[in-house]
């Protein structure tokens, strides 16, 4: 087996695809999944993701936009399992979105994909809905309490 070292110098990686890879990143942590993950379902290999972005290689276009269209399936699953919990917690979009300073049509254009989202609000509209979901869940009587009427 022939083992050699390439000393490849890493071109100099575009404002452009420094986004591109940035954008992936957050919107895969935003749905929860692990780049090696992202990568899997692409069917890339993780370290081809990591050349990309340390400029060794450049993303292919047809392999990023299978990475889209993941991702975009993913969030529009998250946007829909997040109205769901707001409506659980008994709020409204627009209520859910002020208790978090979201102005409510950005987030619907967030939805849209007519606009980037805010992923830092994002990240505090859950950690808001997980607050609300624990008091409601403590504020419930237990089986044993509702049968007895107590």
């Amino acid at each position: 087996m022939r083992t050699t070292t390439t000393n490849h110098t890493p071109k100099n990686v575009t404002r452009l695809e420094k986004e591109v890879y940035a954008s992936l990143k957050r919107r895969a942590r935003f749905v929860g999944i692990s780049i090696d993950e992202l990568c899997r379902r692409a069917k890339i290999a993780p370290s081809t993701f990591s050349r990309w972005v340390n400029g060794h290689h450049s993303g292919l276009i047809f392999t990023i936009g299978q990475m889209d269209e993941i991702l975009t399936k993913l969030e529009a699953e998250k946007f829909h399992t997040l109205e769901k919990r707001i409506h659980a917690c008994e709020l409204t979009i627009s209520g859910a979105c002020s208790e978090v300073d979201i102005p409510v049509l950005d987030y619907i254009r967030w939805i849209r994909k007519e606009l980037s989202p805010d992923y830092g609000k994002l990240a505090e509209l859950e950690r808001f809905l997980s607050e609300r979901e624990e008091a409601t869940e403590a504020d419930q009587p237990s089986e044993p309490e509702k049968i007895c009427g107590r």
